[in-house]
Order: structure tokens, then sequence, then C-alpha cells
């Protein structure tokens, strides 16, 4: 089984929709998502105001993803995965992760607090890079 982990700044948008993409295409693999900010760690994303923009767009792809709660990445997580995947802006990336082989890098743009219109941009990109990425 492939293990894979996306990572986004605060585990919201781009990371979650990256995992609910995957677990609906592959549900053999076993996916999670992280955030390198996570202010309120197991935060429901339903319960965050900001989120709602996101979660209407990924409603309409038939993906609820309101129940999930957020996480913080932990640097011993690259041990855990096979794949890592990084949504986010190469100048927030820590360092320590760049050189790391089981890296994969998608820059996509932060969708908070840009409305709905950005968030289904987003979707439909992050779906495309899912769909190509894991054959």
């Amino acid at each position: 089984m492939k293990k894979v982990l996306f990572v986004c700044g605060g585990n919201v948008g781009r990371s979650q929709m990256a995992q609910m993409f995957l677990k609906k295409l592959h549900p053999e693999y076993e996916v999670s998502s992280a955030g390198f900010n996570v202010s309120i760690p197991g935060q429901r994303i339903g319960d965050k105001e900001e989120a709602k923009d996101v979660i209407r767009a990924m409603r309409e792809e038939g993906v609820d993803m309101s129940d999930n709660t957020r996480t913080v990445f932990d640097p011993s997580m690259l041990a855990d995965f096979d794949v890592v995947v990084i949504l986010e802006k190469e100048s927030k990336i820590p360092d320590y992760i760049k050189a790391n082989k089981k890296l994969i890098f998608w820059d996509i743009v932060d969708p908070y607090k840009m409305g709905y219109e950005v968030s289904a941009v987003v979707r439909d990109q992050i779906k495309g890079l899912v769909v190509e990425g894991f054959k």
C-alpha cells in the first residue's frame, strides 16, 4: 500500500482537497494531510468560517470534507510516508524538507479568504494534479 501525505500552510484547503481527491481516486492508498502553520490542531474544517468556500467547492465534486480535522506537520512524519506532496510556495517550506527525496512540490495558490471562485479554480488544479500524479 502506498502512503501519501499532503502538506500546505494551515491544513484547511489545499492539502485537505488533495487528500480527499486521492482517497476518492485510490481508496487503496493510505492518505493524510497536515499543515506547517496550524493554529488549532484537531479543529474541524467545518468549524472554520474561512473554510466555507473550499467546502462548497468540494461538495460540488461530491466530496464533503467538513468533518475533516486539522493536523500539525511534524518532521517525524517524513519517515512514515512513501510520498510527501507539498502544496505551498517554496519560500514557505522549511529547509530541512527541501532535500527530502520523497518530496513532490506543487506550487498552488492558497485560496484562504480569496472567495469561492478562487477556491473552485484551486480545486480544479489540485484535482488535475492528483489525477495526473497518481495514475
